[in-house]
């Protein structure tokens, strides 16, 4: 099979971890990539997997010059089928690929991502899409949409591959990590206000902070003035992030928006416990031995507090048992390319 993936995105999120994975897997199994996105360091991971890649400027939607470059290349590289993220993605390499009678999957990471109107009805219509979506959440999300209510649907789980089993408790200094972007949607802001009220408690503990965004320099004031700037590192983009999830305890997710989000999913391989708001389709692969340390959706930095404290408080034997239960509920990455393989190689030329 040979498979494009289209990505238009400026910033690091989910999608390109995904799309990264599924191209080393699938490469793995002798299928054939190529990569059309926008030069930088997703094109060069892509390109060091083993990926054919086109560095494409993009410019606005339905640019006729990036049209006819993107099919140029999926011409050449008699592509089958094409998987696109985002609305650029698809105005561009997705329409390249209808006018050339190649079938067009969208892959949505965030029912959010369609936004009602007249370019979802227009996309609908052009490119006839199959969506694909990581979560059963994200799937209904989308439908409520009435340009995407009679699109097919498939939901495959996004799956990793997962690291060695669990086998120690905490560290004497709680070791708390958050893996995402800083945009006020994921609210670090709550983690910062829960994390100084266990520093008032006397709980040991270093904060890791991997992600770039737009917050990047007001949370760092924020974490100074309530305390916190001794306990807390800043990384910024962080090109290893399975390297730095091994020296955690514990993943601090409290964002208000979500898919199936990619920072439990690395978390859960590395075998970390972790403490989140219930929102998107966490819920459908939480480990059910772990209730309490899945929130409300709007809980205050006061409740992610008192579930830290309670983590802080485990024995070691049962912390460890704890990290075991994440680590056994992560859908796994085989699983994940099973399902989407069969997926694709089912619907070539019938999407």
């Amino acid at each position: 099979m040979r498979l494009a993936l289209a990505n238009a995105t400026h910033k690091w999120g989910g999608v390109k971890s995904w799309s990264l994975d599924v191209a080393a897997g699938l490469l793995a199994r002798g299928h054939e990539i190529l990569v059309l996105a926008r030069q930088g360091e997703f094109l060069h991971r892509a390109k060091a997997l083993g990926c054919q890649t086109v560095a494409l400027n993009f410019g606005p939607d339905y640019n006729p010059r990036a049209i006819l470059q993107a099919a140029a290349e999926l011409r050449a590289f008699r592509a089958q089928v094409v998987i696109g993220n985002v609305g650029k993605d698809l105005r561009t390499v997705g329409l390249a690929a209808r006018l050339l009678g190649i079938p067009v999957v969208h892959r949505v990471g965030l029912a959010g991502d369609v936004r009602p109107g007249l370019a979802a009805w227009l996309d609908a219509w052009l490119l006839r899409p199959h969506l694909l979506a990581p979560c059963e959440h994200v799937l209904h999300g989308v439908r409520q949409n009435p340009a995407m209510q009679r699109l097919a649907g498939t939901v495959i789980r996004t799956g990793k591959v997962p690291g060695p089993r669990p086998s120690r408790g905490q560290s004497p200094c709680l070791r708390i990590v958050s893996a995402s972007q800083l945009t006020p949607d994921k609210d670090h802001a709550t983690a910062l206000h829960a994390l100084a009220t266990l520093r008032r408690d006397g709980i040991a503990f270093h904060y890791d902070v991997l992600g770039t965004g737009p917050l990047a320099p007001t949370l760092p004031q924020l974490a100074q003035d309530l305390g916190l700037q001794e306990c807390v590192t800043w990384h910024g983009f962080v090109a290893d992030v399975p390297a730095q999830l091994a020296q955690a305890d514990i993943l601090l997710l409290p964002s208000r928006s979500e898919g199936l989000p990619n920072a439990l999913l690395e978390a859960m391989a590395a075998g970390l416990a972790a403490v989140a708001r219930n929102v998107g389709g966490i819920a459908e692969i939480w480990p059910k031995s772990a209730p309490w340390l899945l929130l409300a959706p709007d809980a205050p930095a006061e409740a992610f507090a008192a579930a830290l404290r309670r983590l802080a408080g485990l024995c070691p034997e049962d912390f460890c048992a704890l990290r075991q239960a994440f680590w056994q509920a992560l859908p796994s990455r085989e699983t994940m390319l099973d399902a989407l393989e069969a997926f694709l190689l089912d619907h070539r030329g019938v999407l």
